[in-house]
């Protein structure tokens, strides 16, 4: 058995590998411990309220790290690998051709197609969990949080919100000088305000994760 911190997800608590046969024995040690514990799917719910990323549904061939909100994954300093200057030319000019949201609504689906008021194509649904799910926006799409977007098909207009897992633009390692930090900073337009008001933006939003997966909880409960 391997016992683990963290969880994954932006909820502190452990993670245990152990095998299939020994599930039952963890699982009483853990109740007369007093211990929560959560499914599969209580984490699947979590993540996508989050906006975590996984894999062959968020993270495939056709998306790009900074699409998927994982800049703070880059190292934009190391030389020579593969992508190497897709990902510059998407870090330098904010090129990002998608970007990952969380969506709210009714007929979400994986791999369904999102489109505007017009019926043309903003995107594709890549998760879901009930009414919550993740998409990919297209960047056609001038403000995803606030225009007109609905599941192909549908006539009921889906909400779109930004997702607290993602990070939009880049950090920075410990052998970066604090000159060099500052020019990097003023170039991608991160002030310190701008960090209060993600740190705090983010916040909210991680409370809010709380409240609905206490609401999926008690539903789960009830079915």
């Amino acid at each position: 058995m391997v016992l683990a911190e963290g969880t994954g997800v932006a909820l502190s608590g452990y993670t245990i590998l152990a095998l299939r046969a020994r599930a039952a024995s963890i699982t009483a040690g853990a109740v007369a411990a007093h211990v929560g514990r959560g499914g599969m799917e209580e984490w699947q719910a979590l993540r996508v309220l989050q906006g975590r990323p996984y894999p062959d549904k968020e993270l495939t061939m056709d998306v790009t790290p900074l699409e998927a909100g994982l800049w703070h994954t880059v190292d934009f300093e190391k030389g020579c690998y593969l992508g190497q200057e897709t990902l510059a030319k998407q870090a330098n000019n904010k090129g990002e051709r998608q970007k990952l949201y969380a969506v709210r609504g009714k007929g979400l689906k994986e791999r369904k197609r999102v489109i505007d008021a017009e019926g043309n194509r903003a995107g594709v649904i890549t998760s879901c969990m009930n009414d919550m799910g993740l998409a990919y926006i297209r960047k056609t799409v001038l403000n995803p949080t606030t225009d007109m977007l609905f599941v192909d098909g549908e006539t009921q207009r889906i909400q779109v919100l930004d997702i607290p897992y993602a990070t939009r633009a880049a950090t920075f390692n410990k052998t970066t000088t604090p000159k060099e930090a500052a020019a990097a900073a003023a170039a991608v337009n991160t002030t310190a305000a701008d960090v209060a008001a993600e740190a705090e933006r983010k916040a909210k939003k991680l409370e809010e994760m709380k409240r609905r997966l206490e609401a999926f909880q008690a539903k789960s409960r009830q079915t």
